[in-house]
């Protein structure tokens, strides 16, 4: 979920609310690079819709080995700017490049931004 500093605690409010967590931890992130904006992350059941609202959520996975969080078409886009544009299924991404950051698309084919913990706590 994208959210800001003055609206954490009304975003959180609204994910404790609508979702059911499958998992207790749920982290919140911080741009390092505008402070302001955040990113609160939590597991869901698989295979649950999202729920309409005026607060921006996504679909994400993530690979703990590197603190990545990433959508599957800005993984798609990651490949087509190391193939010269071309898809491939079997190339291997270099996740270090990737390391404790959000990869989402833009208009140009992705978009990485530097995240660091800001808070962490667990639904009881």
């Amino acid at each position: 979920m994208f959210t800001n500093k003055d609206d954490l605690k009304d975003s959180i409010d609204f994910v404790l609310k609508n979702y059911k967590l499958v998992n207790p931890n749920v982290f919140v992130l911080e741009n390092k690079i505008n402070n302001r904006d955040l990113y609160v992350t939590f597991n869901v059941k698989k295979g649950d819709a999202s729920i309409a609202s005026n607060w921006k959520t996504i679909l994400v996975h993530r690979k703990k080995e590197t603190n990545t969080i990433y959508t599957i078409n800005a993984l798609n886009e990651i490949v087509k700017s190391k193939t010269g544009g071309q898809t491939d299924n079997t190339f291997a991404i270099e996740w270090s490049e990737f390391q404790n950051s959000i990869i989402t698309t833009s208009p140009d084919g992705y978009k990485q931004t530097p995240t660091k913990i800001y808070d962490t706590f667990k639904i009881d």
